[in-house]
């Protein structure tokens, strides 16, 4: 503890002596002789093609006086002597100085710069340029974010980087998110990979708990915002990022926000508009044909008819139909408002950055507001020392829906409308329904139901930079992020829930504390033609979180919700935990290149982690890597068909520390008793200790290709890659006879082998077409779950009706499988014979016709859980995303497509819309090709009405998820003012997100996941909050 508090008080003090110093703004005053007589030079730039380069600098030496290329590649620039020099840059082309000579035009071609043409990328503890590297490692940059614009940073990567597989397992605004990196490594862990922003790594946090009835939780990541990116680097194999040791076995996405650039003050603002709607949800019964059937199934059971005209009682062709889904739907009218301030000199340079977001969600009553604002600061204090500070503030507000709890008889308003009656009036149908006992009126639902989370998160973090002499550099970086989250629920006594504990309350706190210490040095030597770059360092994070969690029930009011919890008689749940967490690490890694055309990496972390015992708390993760870039051989230099030719290769150990704080020991847990009839609080044994307990380890090897074609207009890049993870952290059961209820053990293996290719290129002249497509294939397979093989089950698909799981991790399968029955068809009145008696095995003696009939598996005539299978992957076979900008003038044009094939999908809306069972509304399509008497058929999708007993996980509702999505269009105009006019330029664009999405899947959408980031649970659809088809407008204006 001692140790912690001198930590956090280094910080502290860093950030007061260094972080609020004043940085001040240098001006500089030019002057002329006065003897030289002033003109206007205007011209064109282009490339060696004769292709015009927009946004060249040309800048008159000593001077502040430039301009930037129009989209033709034109200039004007006024205020030029006549004997003035002119610097002319354009990254990956050679600065030029041109002699003005008293030219009033002058014409500019460009020639391009081979190391300038090398894009620098951030990696750990430092950048390289591209063309160095060995490791696998992908890029998206400012202008790929911008010309789709995104609500969170997941969004703005996702399908845009090869071998990241990312699912918006909630389309609710702020929804959450599953970031997959060459697949999964843990089964216990975190599978997330680590999140780096401007070098501090981002601790896992969490946030306040809701209860089982309020669906998943939010996105850590959305108090980011992707406007403020310059660029995101995906670090993939072994050699990119052993670096980050335990952290690295998941992969590791560098993010780096947008800093000042030297010259005059420039102001950019932002406003833009966006619409969302709901595409068509599939059709449920009408009023009349819910009437009917509802008939038919009460007379099937020797019950009255309701709806037959007679005795007074309607006839079912005259029932009204109220369209419940549309009752809670709404076009959603959102705005943003962003406004970014930059500018400065050589010694000091800013950039300010605010930000103001509001998304209606297309469910009423739900929405998500956020405010944030960032300041990030460069300063040169002495020709020695630079200081960069980085400091983002951000607060949210989300109005939420309970969708995807997975709740039967309390759902989200999804669910209910699903499950009511159509023939109940518009406006009339109360909140406890005649005909369906578990129905809660929809819309009365969000209106009245408080479910709101708010957030406030602080990241500080400073990097100060000294050079100690040529080539090395001394860094120190102290940071912190502090992040305080809030839970409001409250059921009033007029909603389901709230009538059935005279309203009900939840309020729920988590704070959490991250400190950061890094001292690390970075060296450069060129001696010859040898290069050596090093960086190698220390690093210190210290976290604490808390939680409060409180639950009260029974009130006389409802009128003061959560603000009046000393209301409520009876206090249901009083929990609070304080965990802590701390990591200390060293870290290097070498870099060494010959004649820039043989490269060696050797990188390694050791990591020491508090929540292992002593014995095991250090873990050492090495990795190499090499590289031959053939295409800097001489017997290549005159080839015009490859400009870059690189072959890659590397191996290397990463790991997880894939347990909580205190894993390893015994701990105790709760056990309250009872004497005299009074209840007296106690402690037990729960969780065996395991001081043996180590790091899972991740062993990756990866052969890449690199190429650039006919001058880098075709660029391809290849990788393939084999992952194994073994000494997999799992917890085990243990009989009661041990005093114990589990402990965690060391047990397991698993492996992901795959393939990325990413293609790019430059097409065209006067209209410039840039497609850039990346697909990655995956397959993954549980190798070993301990001595004897024991199967791992996924959670319950629902909390009650279907409380069975619906996934499971067995040796030799995929990766959580999905899990249940397998359907072979209907039963038929051919499976029985004269006496009636089955000639099929059965399940619970389901002996109903149309019913499903259930594969016996192992042969013993009768259907029970023994017989259950693995029944489908809902991993895909690949992914792909597929950008496109195209070009001409002042035009610029966005497609952005997505897809994903070969994944499975467990639908389980389908058990209870699909299946006949008439508690609840139907499809309409079920309606029209269920399984009657007179429509007999064998097809599995369609049965007659369904027992509940056995609406279980079975192969009757996996379907394919496989779909290709228009994910983006996004059309944009820039004007370019005149360079003395106060507006720079215009920039006006309409966008359109999800516009279409071609699949077969029958659910509304084919990308979800309602158990969000839960590693047990991929691919469940459950009554999930629907994606929304957006229209944006939007004005950006550059001051």
């Amino acid at each position: 503890m001692r140790k912690f508090i001198t930590y956090q008080k280094v910080i502290w003090c860093l950030f007061f002596i260094l972080g609020t110093g004043t940085y001040g703004m240098q001006a500089s005053v030019f002057t002329g002789t006065g003897d030289e007589q002033e003109i206007v030079v205007s011209g064109t730039v282009v490339d060696t093609g004769g292709i015009p380069l927009i946004g060249t600098s040309i800048r008159v030496e000593g001077t502040n006086n430039g301009a930037l290329t129009d989209f033709d590649g034109k200039f004007t620039l006024s205020g030029v002597k006549e004997g003035a020099v002119l610097i002319v840059s354009y990254m990956g082309y050679e600065t030029q100085k041109i002699t003005v000579e008293g030219r009033e035009e002058i014409n500019i071609t460009m020639k391009e710069d081979a190391q300038a043409l090398d894009e620098v990328v951030v990696v750990g503890y430092g950048t390289q340029r591209k063309s160095d590297l060995t490791g696998s490692v992908s890029s998206v940059t400012a202008s790929d974010i911008e010309k789709a614009p995104a609500l969170t940073m997941d969004q703005a990567l996702q399908g845009r980087a090869a071998g990241v597989h990312i699912t918006s397992t909630s389309a609710e605004p702020g929804g959450g998110a599953s970031i997959r990196i060459r697949g999964s490594n843990s089964i216990s862990g975190n599978n997330e990979p680590l999140i780096v922003l401007d070098g501090y790594p981002l601790a896992e946090s969490g946030e306040a708990d809701g209860d089982s009835h309020t669906g998943q939780g939010g996105n850590p990541l959305s108090f980011l915002n992707p406007d403020e990116i310059e660029s995101i680097e995906v670090l993939k194999d072994a050699s990119a990022t052993a670096i980050y040791g335990a952290r690295g076995a998941n992969g590791v996405v560098m993010i780096t926000t947008k800093g000042g650039k030297v010259g005059k003050t420039r102001i950019t603002f932002t406003s833009e508009l966006t619409m969302s709607s709901v595409p068509d949800f599939p059709e449920l019964l009408n009023g009349p044909d819910f009437g009917r059937l509802k008939d038919e199934e009460r007379v099937a059971n020797g019950n009255q008819p309701k709806y037959d005209g007679l005795d007074g009682r309607p006839h079912w062709t005259d029932l009204p139909t109220t369209d419940w889904i549309s009752q809670i739907l709404r076009t959603g009218a959102s705005h943003r408002y962003q406004l970014g301030i930059s500018g400065g000199t050589k010694a000091s340079r800013y950039f300010i950055s605010t930000n103001y977001t509001k998304v209606e969600g297309v469910m009423k009553y739900t929405d998500f507001n956020r405010g944030n604002i960032r300041v990030n600061l460069n300063n040169t204090l002495s020709d020695k020392l630079t200081l960069n500070t980085n400091i983002n503030y951000a607060r949210s507000l989300s109005n939420r829906s309970n969708e995807g709890s997975g709740y039967i008889t309390t759902p989200g308003a999804i669910f209910n409308a699903y499950k009511a009656n159509p023939a109940a009036k518009d406006g009339e149908l109360s909140e406890i329904d005649d005909e369906n006992p578990q129905f809660q009126n929809p819309l009365s639902l969000l209106r009245e139901q408080t479910n709101e989370t708010s957030d406030e998160n602080l990241l500080m973090n400073i990097h100060a930079i000294y050079d100690l002499f040529p080539g090395l550099k001394l860094n120190l970086r102290a940071g912190a992020n502090n992040k305080n989250n809030r839970r409001d629920i409250f059921w009033p006594s007029t909603t389901a829930q709230g009538e059935l504990f005279n309203g009900r309350a939840i309020l729920n706190t988590f704070q959490f504390n991250n400190y950061l210490l890094e001292t690390f040095a970075n060296y450069s030597k060129e001696i010859k033609q040898h290069h050596i770059d090093a960086a190698g360092g220390f690093s210190w994070q210290h976290n604490v979180e808390k939680r409060v969690n409180n639950g009260v029930q029974d009130f006389p009011t409802d009128n003061l919700g959560t603000d009046g919890l000393h209301l409520g008689l009876l206090p249901t749940v009083w929990a609070t935990s304080k965990i802590k967490r701390e990591l200390q690490s060293y870290y290097l890694r070498v870099n060494y290149n010959y004649k820039r055309k043989y490269f060696l990496t050797l990188s390694g972390r050791i990591d020491g982690s508090s929540v292992f015992s002593e014995n095991q708390k250090y873990g050492v993760f090495p990795s190499a890597a090499v590289a031959w870039a053939v295409s800097n051989e001489n017997f290549m230099k005159n080839s015009y068909v490859f400009s870059n030719l690189k072959l890659r290769a590397s191996y290397g150990h990463t790991g997880s520390q894939a347990i909580p704080p205190y894993g390893s020991l015994s701990r105790l847990g709760n056990a309250n008793y009872v004497v005299g009839g009074d209840v007296v609080s106690g402690v037990a044994p729960s969780v065996l200790g395991n001081p043996d307990l180590r790091w899972e380890k991740t062993t990756q090897a990866d052969i890449g290709l690199d190429m650039g074609l006919f001058s880098n207009r075709l660029n391809i890049t290849v990788d393939a890659y084999y992952k194994r993870t073994d000494d997999l952290l799992q917890d085990f059961q243990l009989s009661p006879s041990a005093g114990y209820t589990s402990t965690r053990r060391n047990i397991g293996s698993l492996e992901n082998k795959g393939l990325e290719v990413t293609v790019s290129g430059e097409i065209g002249k006067n209209v410039v077409w840039n497609p850039n497509f990346n697909i990655s294939f995956n397959r993954s397979e549980i190798l070993k779950l301990g001595g004897d093989g024991s199967d791992i089950y996924g959670p319950d698909l629902a909390r009650n009706i279907v409380a069975v799981p619906g996934n499971i991790m067995r040796e030799g399968e995929p990766y959580g499988s999905f899990y249940g029955y397998n359907v072979i068809g209907l039963i038929q009145p051919s499976d029985f014979d004269q006496n009636g008696n089955p000639s099929v095995p059965l399940l619970n003696s389901d002996r109903g016709l149309g019913h499903w009939k259930f594969e016996d598996v192992n042969g013993d005539g009768v259907v029970t859980p023994d017989d259950r299978v693995i029944i489908g992957n809902p991993n895909p076979k690949f992914i792909f995303g597929w950008n496109n900008d195209i070009s001409y003038k002042q035009f610029s044009l966005n497609l952005f497509f997505q897809g994903s094939y070969g994944n499975d999908m467990m639908n389980v809306d389908r058990l209870f819309i699909a299946s006949g069972r008439m508690l609840n509304n139907q499809l309409q399509e079920w309606g029209e090709k269920r399984w009657t008497v007179e429509n007999q058929h064998n097809n599995p999708r369609w049965p007659a009405g369904m027992e509940q007993s056995n609406l279980h996980p079975s192969s009757a509702i996996v379907e394919d998820a496989s779909f290709i999505r228009l994910k983006n269009v996004s059309l944009r105009y820039r004007l370019q003012m005149k360079p003395d006019d106060v507006i720079r330029n215009v920039e006006l664009y309409v966008t359109a997100n999800n516009l279409l999405t071609i699949t077969n899947y029958s659910g509304f959408d084919p990308e979800v996941g309602i158990f969000g980031q839960n590693n047990l649970a991929p691919g469940i659809d459950f009554a999930s909050y629907p994606r929304a088809r957006m229209y944006q407008f939007g004005v950006k204006i550059g001051f």
